[in-house]
This record gives C-alpha cells, structure tokens and sequence, in this order.
C-alpha cells in the first residue's frame, strides 16, 4: 500500500517537472521570437523616419545623402 502511494507522488512529481520544463521552452521561444519582431519594426520605424525626413530637402548636403542612404540599406 505505501509502495503504490509513493509511485503516485513521483508520477505526479516527474508530470509537474515536465509541464513545467515545456512551458518554460515555449514561452522562452514566444519572448525570443517577439524581440525579434520588436527589433525588425523598430529598424523599419527608422527606416520610413528617414526617407521622411528626407523627401523634400531645402538642399542636398552631405546629412541628406547620409540620411538616405542609411534609410536604404536598413
């Protein structure tokens, strides 16, 4: 009888372990893939604030230049 109960504890035990060690792989995928996300909008966010900036310059200065061509190349 006591042998049957400590089965049933280590079963649930070793169940809660591996739920436990799942979640935190899929969440850990979830937070990787979401800052990945975050960091390719943030980078597209810069990229249309320049070629903003630049659509209508008084001049064409060297900043200009710069400024667009780093909104290109991101």
């Amino acid at each position: 009888m006591e042998f049957e109960f400590i089965v049933k504890i280590l079963a649930s035990v070793v169940i809660a372990v591996l739920g436990w060690v799942v979640a935190h792989w899929f969440t850990s995928r979830r937070d990787i893939s979401n800052k990945r996300r975050e960091i390719s909008t943030n980078y597209l966010i810069d990229a249309y604030r320049k070629i903003d900036s630049a659509i209508e310059p008084v001049e064409f200065d060297r900043k200009w230049c710069e400024s667009l061509q780093s909104a290109v190349a991101e």
